[in-house]
């Protein structure tokens, strides 16, 4: 198996591992995410260095509340978690059908670099938009 074909089931393990936590995970009355009973804090490094919403603040959330089809509380976390939720289950079915039929990794394809360059730069975009709008 070549090197690029073991980042390709990485890429779909990670991704799935993702989307299955967010199956898993529900809000408290306080709007954290929590797994169970246990409360899960909050992890975003760039928040606590700087104290100011990175561009992916809500995206958690928003993928969560998607995966439990909330589109309306996942839009108002961030515009972007559907779409990117989509993406990565769109990525775990390209990469199992690549993989069964021999094709080419899909990390080596164009389309693939091209959208996660896409999502993050519209992450970036919707972040200055959201800091424009406070």
């Amino acid at each position: 198996m070549n090197r690029s074909r073991i980042v390709d089931l990485g890429i779909a393990m990670f991704f799935f591992i993702i989307l299955s936590f967010a199956f898993c995970l529900d809000f408290d009355s306080a709007g954290m995410l929590e797994i169970g009973d246990i409360p899960l804090k909050k992890v975003c490094f760039f928040k606590r260095l700087t104290n100011l919403d990175c561009p992916f603040c809500g995206l958690s959330r928003s993928i969560v509340s998607f995966a439990h089809g909330d589109l309306t509380s996942a839009l108002s976390y961030h515009l972007l978690g559907p779409c990117i939720a989509v993406f990565m289950s769109g990525t775990i079915i390209t990469i199992i059908y690549a993989t069964q039929n021999r094709l080419t990794p899909v990390v080596e394809g164009k389309i693939f670099r091209y959208l996660c360059t896409l999502i993050a730069l519209l992450c970036f975009v919707f972040w200055g938009i959201r800091k424009i709008a406070i």
